[in-house]
């Protein structure tokens, strides 16, 4: 197990790393945190882990002091695009042991048990567990939110902030739900989780000046990249 956590911790630091620098972001300090547990039965399997990234930037306070000088879409624009590079990892990895939690806890037989059309039943499931999974999403968004609004004194940020998130972040996690739940139903959880974070620093963050194939910069890739740039350059 340690030697599958130090694995991801330094092929997602490298990333996380790079994609800093690609955002030029003068970081002064940067630790990587990584932990897990296996199953207490065989064949002992990784039940989830937790990766923290922990970095100092000298720049963000200034900025924070600032923000009554930008003016207020583009800085709603650039807080929802931050976020949407790396709060979908966790939303993707929260989702994959949905259908999984399900059969342990036997939540799955009072599914099935229940009366109306099969679409009706998965819409809720699929629904309900984007709604759970996005509430700290929006907990933390809201707090991002709340201090550009009273740093620029400005209320219009609130229903600006609801039209950025629909726009740039919000169709990206409809397709990591879609995506997820499925996908999690034939393939191990903790493999899952682990091709999808490699998936995401892949086909969203990585670039094509690598030379490496990707689907970064495409109309495929659910970070939202487009609809920056139409709110931005409209």
């Amino acid at each position: 197990m340690e030697t599958l956590l130090a694995a991801l911790a330094g092929c997602s630091g490298i990333s996380m790393l790079s994609i800093l620098r690609k955002k030029r972001q003068n970081i002064t300090h940067y630790e990587i945190h990584v932990c897990g547990k296996q199953a207490e039965t065989y064949p002992h399997v990784l039940a989830f882990f937790i990766v923290l990234f922990m970095t100092r930037n000298p720049r963000i306070a200034e900025t924070l002091t600032h923000l009554g000088d930008y003016p207020l879409l583009p800085t709603l624009v650039q807080w929802t695009s931050s976020l949407n590079s790396l709060l979908p990892i966790g939303v993707g990895v929260m989702l994959a042991d949905r259908l999984y939690r399900d059969r342990r806890t036997h939540v799955d037989e009072l599914f099935h048990s229940m009366r109306g059309a099969l679409s009706a039943r998965l819409a809720g499931k699929y629904f309900g567990c984007l709604f759970a999974t996005m509430i700290p999403v929006l907990l933390f968004y809201g707090i991002g939110v709340g201090v550009i609004a009273w740093q620029t004194h400005n209320i219009m940020a609130l229903p600006l902030a609801l039209a950025t998130f629909a726009g740039i972040m919000l169709p990206g996690f409809l397709f990591i739900t879609s995506f997820s739940l499925p996908c999690t139903a034939i393939m191990w959880v903790p493999l899952y989780q682990f091709l999808f974070i490699c998936y995401w620093f892949w086909g969203n963050e990585l670039g094509t000046h690598t030379g490496i194939p990707t689907i970064s910069g495409t109309i495929l890739t659910p970070d939202g990249k487009y609809a920056v740039h139409g709110l931005l350059w409209s």
